[in-house]
């Protein structure tokens, strides 16, 4: 099984028990049937030094684990090239909520999870993911609106002032 399989069988699996259970299928459960309907797949990774201008931001930034959505979106929004996705990542762990960024030729960029390798000499191999993009005008906009960082991809598709939807 893919490891895009394997995040889409733990976005299910959890739909699933909260339909069992009689549980409403909003809040976090809407962003994983959101994830499921038009998530876009993709599989690996490139190393932020394999382009010029990730390269330069991962120099002069020096981004940090665990800050996966500042990383990415600081990014897109200094360099155009870049596109912003949030979704799911799934490597050598269970998938997790995460975000990143996908170059002009349709690789992922992942800065976090270099700056996870940097900091603590760990590198999943075999990464994949499974997201939406969110449009950098609006997420320009959100940025500016909550003076914050965070998951934004439900208030964009699902056109809600929830914040904070993490699992």
């Amino acid at each position: 099984m893919s490891k895009v399989e394997e995040i889409r069988q733990y976005l299910q699996t959890w739909l699933d028990l909260c339909e069992m259970a009689g549980l409403p299928l909003d809040g976090i459960m809407s962003y994983y049937s959101l994830i499921l309907d038009k998530g876009r797949e993709f599989q690996g990774r490139a190393q932020s030094r394999d382009y010029p201008s990730t390269a330069s931001f991962r120099k002069l930034f020096r981004p940090k684990p665990k800050e996966c959505y500042y990383n990415a979106q600081m990014f897109v929004l200094e360099h155009r090239e870049g596109r912003y996705f949030e979704g799911y990542s799934a490597g050598s762990f269970i998938p997790f909520q995460h975000a990143w960024i996908v170059m002009p030729d349709g690789r992922v960029v992942d800065f976090t999870l270099d700056a996870l390798k940097r900091r603590y000499k760990y590198d999943p191999d075999e990464v994949e993911y499974i997201g939406v993009e969110v449009p950098t005008d609006i997420l320009r906009k959100l940025i500016l609106k909550y003076n914050s960082s965070e998951p934004y991809a439900q208030m964009h598709y699902l056109n809600t002032e929830c914040r904070f939807l993490l699992d």
